[in-house]
């Protein structure tokens, strides 16, 4: 289908370069951008974007330096696996046994 369309004069002699350098015709330059942008919408988002941050309160651990990176993950590291060692709180002891797959309508015991 053939449109006329105006076009600001730098906006095409920028467009031409692109599409020279890229080894298309300006028309399919062109048609590319119209594509793209059509599959993005609007160009905008429905709603911007905000970020939900996790909050806790407590109180600085001592030893621990915020500014080393490397430390505090390594921190973070010792304490997560500590954790997962540490036996539930009401004193229940953990068996550990292999995993089986249960009969359908069977209950875990």
């Amino acid at each position: 289908m053939k449109t006329t369309l105006n076009f600001d004069d730098r906006l095409i002699r920028t467009a031409k370069a692109r599409a020279a350098e890229e080894g298309v015709t300006l028309t399919r330059l062109i048609e590319l951008a119209l594509r793209d942008y059509l599959q993005a919408g609007t160009g905008k988002s429905e709603q911007p974007f905000r970020a939900h941050l996790l909050t806790k309160r407590g109180r600085p651990v001592a030893g621990v330096n915020l500014d080393d990176r490397d430390a505090l993950h390594e921190r973070m590291d010792v304490t997560s696996r500590h954790s997962r060692r540490r036996a539930p709180r009401d004193g229940a002891t953990i068996k550990s046994s292999p995993a089986r797959a249960l009969p359908p309508g069977a209950r875990a015991r």
